[in-house]
């Protein structure tokens, strides 16, 4: 009894539906395979297992032997019977494939290079089989005839692999992430097949192979993305040597009805699919075999616009390789010159809407393929994207679709979110699809209506709990995301705007021009129609685009709480780089770039001032994935490039210029996207600590180029923790140890490092100076320049004071010496983590902070609108996290970080402070750190007092506000939340600092 109730558990989590008597058939000895649990639970691979279960049961009613399987033959031979009926059905009369699916387990790659490289040799191998299967012999390179055999030989072959890869397909754990290794096995096993059906036809047709004959495909099989059940799109392409083409054409003719009889006519063995030649020069209409001079002459003459999205995907397959490439080699300028032909573009939106218009409307949002938010909307998109930009650019001449999504992103035409995210839907779509046909292995591509169908399909796609509602669910949120990111990549906002304002608009009369201004929002209608006008008078191409520009200019500069700001701004940039080659294409042609300047230039001074400085970053806001912070890869390379190529001066006044380019795009990223403190802060700190990097290793090169000390740069204060923002200095100290002189020289020459590189990032090029500042070594000013390790050492173990040890919380090392920044370490993590505070060290550091609250905090200010050093704000929070990483890092090594949001989660981690108490005050932290970057991105100049303190001027505050994502007539409210935040996080941190609580 104990056992059938441990059964009947392990049936139900597996997902069986009939488990009494699935139960009772596995105790009678009944079901052949189901001999062990772990056999049993890989019945949670099923689509249906209890469909399995049958299948199972049915082979061991036929006598079939499964002994030797072992667990993982087990769970692929039980996740197909249970994934497709029409699988189980035909394993059951052909046994052979059943020990297949034992013994056969197809390589399925995750990187897509090397699943195509994997499928070419899958398919050498099929196609090597397949032709040994039916005696054939190379007569000449490249053809083959065959002697024996027929079509039902190459379907038999095709089938068992075909069943060994559904196996392996249904049985993994990540369908989605191998779907392309799948779809290019799948292509391989057509390109076998085809191949030897050009055997099996030569040997009826043209057995002294004369005619030269290659098969083209096209379409998904062309592209390597093929499907478990689908047409094969071909062409037939011939070249004959004897005199008379008349009869050449007709052999060529003969043979590739030959091919089509030997794949999918009559025959013991079902057809295995439909070779579709209806993508052929003039369709049904047209000669089944041409010549490539007959394809040219037609291509360039008489060829639709979409016949040459159709040879986009074109690859031969089979037949004489060297005859198919020379055709796709001679077509390839006409179809990368494509795009240029008049009405391409609509012509293709057109062929879309087509398309949807003629799917039958029962079916239209179930179509997997045709409908919206189906494959066809990727498809259409990254093809027009790809013949569109492939005419330049060779880098998106690829056939199939995951490739073109990684070719488009790679080259800046799609974001790399958006291509994430298409690629993550292409997946999702295509593998739904292949789970649909396998069921009854049918050619469909319509989600079922069907809950058992639905159930098999989504267990399969590896569902959990309730399946059909989930996948009901991911198959709606997938068709949505595809259609949005289909309606901004295949169509330009923009030209929308031009239209429904119309270009009369830019010739209104001054009366006219400045009511619509005042409309709008303009507070100074009249020098907003001044800029306008000097943007747009005259003849010249460059005023032309600005016409059609201006409609949507005008409007989108209302998106930012300063359009007369904005217009000024645009103006500028416009004077400064308008007549670039790329500045004003670049806005008329993309999809979001105007819209997100415009909103630059009225919202944030700061932006609109570097811009000037920095014109080509205006190109970054065609794609988000430019505006993230550069990877530390690349960014280290450009600073190592850029350091080569100069003397010291010029290689910092490079990197100043470097790290400007880097704010600028951080403040962009902030400005459109919104402020996320956390990641700006870590990104402006690793450009700094790239450029200080850079200019120790100059002055070294200057002044120590025979290596006679040793040097270590720490960096600590915001910089050191890596909450730098855009005003920060650099609090450093540069440690140096003798190696190859005296002590006192080596201190003599690490003084004049120090100094120089001090010099090094205030000094030289024209971008912003990045300030060091030295105060935190030893001893502060009264100290070395460059202290010792020997004297570091010393001054920490013999003078240290409470608040040396305080700053040591944030330091780390940035470049230099690996053993000198070890021993460092040592010595930094001995007084910062090594021991707990006393009682008097506590007092002392609770006597500094006070006195630091009571000294620092500006007259005239108000403390509440401090975001620094007023009650609650930074200080106070990160005040109240080093004081318990002081007393507690001793024991507990989670609070070792330099950051102040990592130090307090290291606490909670801890059980040292309650997990709500530091949401509190990481809320206040956060927004303080947020209200900062408002005030420096809503300033051309930033000032301590501007940067510190919440904006109280109407104007400032709007700008601010909207800065941080407050909507318009709401961003006053920033005061009152950040007042709300500060208040709790003061009561919170008293408590933390001075073991006190403080009423709200």
């Amino acid at each position: 009894m104990s056992r059938r109730l441990s059964l009947s558990q392990r049936l139900r989590r597996a997902g069986v539906r009939d488990v009494e008597r699935v139960a009772g058939w596995i105790e009678a000895g009944e079901v052949g395979l189901l001999d062990t649990p772990a056999r049993i639970d890989a019945l949670a691979h099923a689509g249906d297992p209890d469909q399995a279960v049958i299948a199972l049961a049915r082979a061991r009613e036929a006598g079939i032997d499964v002994a030797e399987f072992d667990d993982a033959a087990a769970r692929r031979l039980i996740a197909l019977v249970g994934a497709s009926r029409a699988g189980a059905d035909y394993l059951l009369t052909h046994p052979d494939v059943i020990e297949a699916v034992r013994t056969e387990v197809p390589e399925l790659p995750l990187d897509l290079a090397e699943a195509y490289e994997v499928a070419e040799d899958a398919a050498e191998a099929v196609r090597a089989e397949m032709l040994d299967a039916l005696g054939a012999s190379e007569v000449r390179p490249g053809a083959w005839v065959a002697s024996r055999g027929s079509g039902d030989d190459i379907r038999c072959i095709y089938r068992r692999h075909l069943y060994t890869l559904a196996a392996t397909d249904l049985a993994g754990d990540a369908p989605q992430a191998h779907v392309g290794a799948v779809s290019a096995r799948l292509a391989a096993l057509a390109d076998a097949a085809i191949e030897a059906g050009v055997a099996l036809a030569r040997r009826d047709v043209d057995p002294e192979a004369e005619c030269e004959f290659a098969v083209i495909a096209l379409g998904k099989t062309g592209a390597r993305e093929l499907n478990y059940l689908s047409d094969v799109d071909v062409m037939y392409v011939a070249e004959s040597d004897g005199a008379d083409a008349r009869r050449g054409r007709e052999r060529a003719s003969r043979l590739a009805v030959a091919v089509a009889q030997a794949v999918s006519g009559p025959g013991s063995e079902p057809p295995l699919w439909e070779l579709d030649v209806g993508l052929r020069p003039e369709g049904r209409d047209g000669a089944l075999v041409r010549t490539p001079a007959s394809y040219l002459d037609y291509y360039r003459s008489w060829a639709k616009n979409w016949e040459f999205q159709a040879l986009l995907k074109a690859r031969v397959c089979a037949g004489d390789r060297e005859l198919g490439r020379r055709l796709i080699e001679d077509v390839a300028p006409l179809v990368w010159s494509a795009s240029t032909r008049p009405n391409f573009v609509d012509d293709a939106r057109a062929m879309r809407a087509r398309v949807e218009d003629h799917i039958p409307q029962t079916q239209r949002d179930r179509h997997i393929k045709l409908g919206p938010g189906g494959l066809r909307d990727i498809e259409f998109s990254l093809q027009l994207l790809q013949l569109v930009h492939g005419r330049t650019d060779e880098t998106v001449r690829c056939r199939s679709s995951l490739e073109a999504i990684d070719a488009l992103a790679a080259g800046g035409y799609i974001g790399r979110d958006s291509a994430g995210e298409l690629a993550r839907c292409y997946r999702f779509l295509r593998v739904l699809e292949h789970r649909a046909q396998l069921g009854r292995m049918r050619r469909t591509h319509i989600v079922p209506t069907s809950e058992t169908e639905l159930r098999r399909i989504g267990r399969s796609m590896g569902a959990s709990g309730d399946a059909v509602a989930e996948i009901r669910e991911r198959w709606l949120a997938v068709r949505a995301r595809v259609r949005d990111l289909h309606h901004d990549l295949f169509y330009r906002p923009l030209l929308n705007i031009v239209a429904q304002a119309g270009t009369q608009e830019v010739g209104l009369s001054t009366r006219a021009g400045e009511e619509r201004l005042r409309f709008l929002g303009y507070r100074d209608p009249d020098g907003a129609l001044r800029h306008m006008t000097a943007l747009t008078e005259g003849v010249s191409r460059r005023a032309a685009i600005q016409r059609q520009l201006m409609p949507g200019i005008l409007e989108w500069l209302t998106t930012g709480p300063d359009p007369d700001q904005g217009m000024l701004a645009f103006r500028r940039l416009s004077d400064a780089i308008g007549s670039s080659h790329w500045y004003l294409g670049f806005l008329r042609d993309s999809r979001v770039a105007a819209a997100r300047l415009c909103r630059v230039l009225a919202t944030s001074p700061f932006v609109a001032e570097r811009l000037e400085l920095h014109p080509a970053a205006v190109g970054w806001l065609d794609d988000d994935a430019e505006l993230h912070p550069l990877p530390h890869e690349r960014l280290h390379a450009e600073v190592a490039s850029l350091s080569a190529r100069h003397d010291a001066a010029g290689a910092i006044g490079a990197l100043r210029d470097l790290r400007a380019r880097e704010l600028l795009r951080q403040a962009m990223r902030e400005v459109t996207q919104g402020i996320d403190e956390e990641r700006t802060h870590e990104a402006i700190a690793a450009v700094n600590d790239e450029v200080l990097a850079a200019a120790l290793q100059a002055a070294r090169s200057e002044l120590d180029p025979d290596g006679r000390v040793a040097f270590a740069l720490i960096v600590m204060g915001s910089q050191g923790g890596r909450e730098a923002s855009y005003g920060s200095d650099a609090d450093a100290v540069v440690l140096h140890d003798p190696r190859n002189t005296a002590d006192a020289e080596a201190a003599e020459i690490a003084v004049k490092v120090a100094r120089r590189l001090a010099e090094l990032c205030t000094t030289f090029g024209q971008a912003p100076a990045l300030s060091i500042d030295y105060d935190l070594r030893p001893e502060g000013s009264r100290g070395a320049l460059s202290p010792s390790l020997a004297a570091y050492r010393d001054h920490y173990q013999r003078w240290g004071s409470v608040w040396e040890r305080q700053a040591l919380l944030r330091a780390r090392v940035i470049a230099g010496d690996d053993d000198l920044a070890a021993a460092w370490a040592e010595i930094a993590d001995t007084h910062r983590y090594g021991t707990g505070l006393d009682e008097r060290g506590l007092r002392e550091i609770r006597l500094l902070k006070a006195r630091m609250e009571n000294e620092r905090l500006p007259r005239g200010c108000d403390p509440a609108y401090h975001v620094k050093l007023g009650p609650g704000g930074l200080s106070d929070v990160e005040w109240a996290v080093q004081i318990q990483q002081l007393t507690h890092a001793h024991a507990h090594p989670q609070l070792a970080h330099t950051g102040t949001l990592a130090g307090l989660r290291g606490l909670v981690e801890a059980g040292l402070v309650d997990a709500g108490d530091a949401d509190t005050l990481a809320t206040s932290w956060k927004l303080a750190s947020r209200i900062r970057a408002a005030n420096a991105l809503a300033h051309r100049a930033i000032s301590a007092r501007k940067l510190n303190v919440i904006a109280t001027q109407p104007g400032d505050l709007v700008t601010a506000g909207r800065l941080l994502g407050y909507p318009h007539g709401h961003e006053q409210d920033v005061q009152e939340d950040y007042r709300r935040a500060a208040r709790r996080a003061r009561v919170v941190a008293h408590r933390l600092i001075y073991g006190i609580d403080e009423a709200e």
